[in-house]
């Protein structure tokens, strides 16, 4: 027997039997609900990497759904994806709200910034080789317009719950 995939070229019922079990197995794992435990190629391979025109993986519901329809060869309503990996080319057709999360499962809970500040200072001390000794008055004035978040080869650095850091690329959005 052979089934038409979305591209049209049937699979044999050995091909057909490989990607179900893979499906499955996929699904077993967690991975088709928790990206976080995923490689990088995995994630990029279920997203369709950088270039994809759909945003996120199937979840579990979504692989049900394929399975079924692939069992019986009938179209099912495309399921709606539920995680994405972030990636600043992405196209989508409306904007998407949720929670970033960082590969090792942590919440992401900040971004790391700079923002430039002058030291005020309480008193000098000119010393007599010349050199200043400075007596900071303990406050800092930052100056906000100045702020900017760290980059690393063109991806911003974000922090997660263990302060451990992480580019952009590395995190998924969980949809509300």
């Amino acid at each position: 027997m052979k089934t038409e995939n979305h591209c049209g070229s049937p699979l044999t019922d050995q091909e057909l039997a490989t990607v179900l079990a893979a499906l499955r197995y996929y699904q077993a794992q967690g991975l088709a609900d928790d990206p976080r435990l995923r490689s990088d190629a995995i994630h990029d391979i279920a997203t369709g990497g950088e270039e994809a025109n759909f945003v996120a993986s199937l979840d579990g519901a979504g692989i049900d759904a394929l399975c079924e329809r692939l069992n019986l060869g009938q179209p099912t309503e495309k399921p709606k994806p539920t995680h994405a990996r972030i990636t600043r080319r992405m196209k989508l057709a409306e904007p998407v709200t949720g929670q970033l999360y960082a590969p090792n499962g942590k919440r992401i809970f900040a971004a790391k910034d700079w923002v430039p500040g002058n030291a005020l200072i309480q008193a000098v001390t000119l010393q007599p080789d010349g050199t200043l000794e400075i007596e900071w008055s303990g406050e800092t004035q930052l100056c906000w317009d100045g702020q900017h978040t760290e980059e690393y080869r063109g991806q911003r650095i974000f922090l997660d719950e263990d302060a451990r850091e992480w580019r952009e690329k590395q995190l998924t959005l969980r949809a509300e």
